[in-house]
């Protein structure tokens, strides 16, 4: 029986360099994958923290091909969520109760920063809907 609790976790790993080593997003409640765990994995490498910001979504999309409506949702959904993230982390956003996201802890160590975080669904969601893929409007970031 599925739980109707939707919330979802992002965990990214940021090493000394500002890039992204690893992150996960999964369902809060049973840790399910969303999609694939590390779906942008490869994408994300190449970029720093202060790149992946800077990314509109049309561009992000123009970048990362995709073969169906499913996956396309899928990398809108974990790009939009590691970028809020990190909007957050470096103080770009407060992560309110309105963001799509809000921290939930930052830890440091010999691997870099560790941040997790609450992704709000609905928000990110709404703003994969209304983006629609046209380019007449941005997502602020």
């Amino acid at each position: 029986m599925p739980c109707d609790n939707i919330t979802e976790t992002l965990k990214i790993l940021i090493n000394h360099n500002d890039c992204i080593l690893k992150y996960s997003l999964r369902k809060q409640t049973c840790q399910g994958e969303i999609g694939h765990n590390f779906l942008l994995g490869e994408w994300i490498k190449k970029y720093s923290v202060r790149e992946i910001l800077k990314i509109p979504l049309d561009t992000f999309l123009q970048q990362y091909s995709t073969q169906s409506i499913t996956q396309e949702y899928l990398v809108l959904k974990h790009f939009l969520a590691i970028q809020s993230g990190l909007a957050v982390l470096t103080g770009k956003t407060s992560g309110s109760k309105n963001d799509f996201c809000t921290i939930e802890s930052v830890a440091y160590d010999a691997q870099g920063i560790l941040l997790t975080a609450e992704i709000s669904v609905p928000a990110i969601t709404k703003a994969i809907e209304a983006c629609g893929n046209c380019v007449s409007c941005k997502i602020e970031n």
